[in-house]
């Protein structure tokens, strides 16, 4: 990481699965095209804001869902970082998740 200023397209897929108090569990995959906005503070921490598109695979199913949020990654090797955040539903600004992970520098 260096000082300065990172644009990243990325895209994924998430699985999720929904467990109910008294009812069956639901899963579904959705596809998850976004960009992060990232600035490096210094050799070994960077901050970052990300916009993601969520839609389901089942296109039977309910409608997309655009998520913005803020995050972090902490340098642990020249190749392995840690990623921390929180992701926000742009309508309403209602809390989704927080998510922590590894990820692969190449």
């Amino acid at each position: 990481m260096g000082n300065h200023v990172n644009i990243t397209p990325r895209f994924g897929m998430v699985y999720n699965k929904v467990l109910f108090e008294d009812a069956d569990s639901d899963e579904f995959w959705n596809i998850a095209p976004g960009i992060t906005l990232s600035y490096a503070i210094n050799n070994r921490v960077s901050v970052n804001g990300n916009y993601t598109y969520l839609h389901d695979i089942d296109l039977d199913q309910g409608k997309g869902v655009h998520t913005f949020g803020p995050g972090a990654r902490i340098a642990l090797t020249e190749r392995l970082g840690l990623d921390v955040g929180a992701a926000f539903a742009a309508t309403g600004q209602a809390f989704r998740s927080a998510f922590a992970g590894i990820s692969w520098h190449f």
